[in-house]
């Protein structure tokens, strides 16, 4: 009857390209950000950055800020995470030779790191703060995830139970499910109480970083070694190099081959 009605395959709203079920909803949206990662950061890869830490400043500030609208309404795979921190390892280390594993640069600089954000770590605690501030509202979007959780956590969180739950299962609502029982046997959440930060998400359901791997091969004060290698008194070139020579990754000529 309304020669202006079509049927498509995909609709973008908001910046979530839904698709007919939750499976594909979930892979176009992310691959979308994946690719609009991957030109952010192949943007900035023909610029002048010849240290560790302005790269880690350009992933922070332009390319990760586009993962973490999309990380508070969709959770993210194990897939795509792998897919991200490849790309963000290829930016980082671009033309260095010796490189450190992840896991000692998402330390702080206090701790030998650089700071940069743990990607699942972030994305799991910005999904998971969306929805306790959801749930600790008065609002249609709270009733919507009521209609479908009632059921499933009941036993849990017994306000959210009405006569009009679903009694079917939903594949999003299984995710959201399982990250509320997750928050509640971390004891980040109670039934009662709702309000949680994102930063104490993610400190909680971030691992702790092991040591730097030169820790273990000399006997200092490495809380002394990384407050002096942080010092404001160094400018940003002369601490990047320090920081390669401390962790052995400094492109010497044996390294080079020279």
């Amino acid at each position: 009857p309304f020669r202006w009605m079509r049927t498509v395959d995909s609709l973008k709203i908001y910046g979530i390209n839904f698709g007919k079920d939750y499976l594909s909803t979930l892979q176009a949206s992310w691959q979308e950000a994946l690719e609009k990662y991957k030109k952010c950061l192949l943007s900035w890869s023909s610029r002048h950055l010849p240290t560790l830490s302005q790269r880690v400043e350009v992933l922070k500030t332009f390319a990760l800020s586009k993962v973490w609208y999309l990380a508070q309404i969709l959770p993210l795979g194990a897939k795509f995470e792998s897919e991200f921190n490849k790309c963000t390892s290829i930016f980082l280390w671009r033309g260095r030779l010796e490189r450190l594993r992840m896991e000692e640069i998402h330390a702080p600089p206090d701790q030998g790191g650089l700071g940069l954000p743990h990607l699942g770590a972030r994305c799991d605690a910005l999904f998971a703060r969306q929805l306790c501030r959801i749930l600790a509202l008065d609002c249609n979007s709270r009733r919507h995830v009521q209609y479908w959780l009632g059921m499933p956590l009941r036993g849990e969180m017994p306000f959210l139970k009405t006569h009009l739950n679903s009694e079917t299962k939903c594949q999003f609502f299984d995710a959201v499910r399982a990250r509320v029982l997750e928050l509640l046997a971390r004891e980040l959440i109670s039934c009662t109480d709702l309000s949680v930060k994102t930063k104490e998400i993610y400190i909680d359901f971030t691992t702790t970083p092991p040591p730097p791997k030169v820790v273990y091969k000399k006997d200092l004060n490495w809380d002394r070694v990384w407050k002096r290698l942080n010092s404001k008194c160094l400018d940003i070139l002369e601490r990047d190099i320090l920081f390669c020579i401390v962790h052995n990754i400094y492109p010497n000529k044996d390294r080079l081959k020279i």
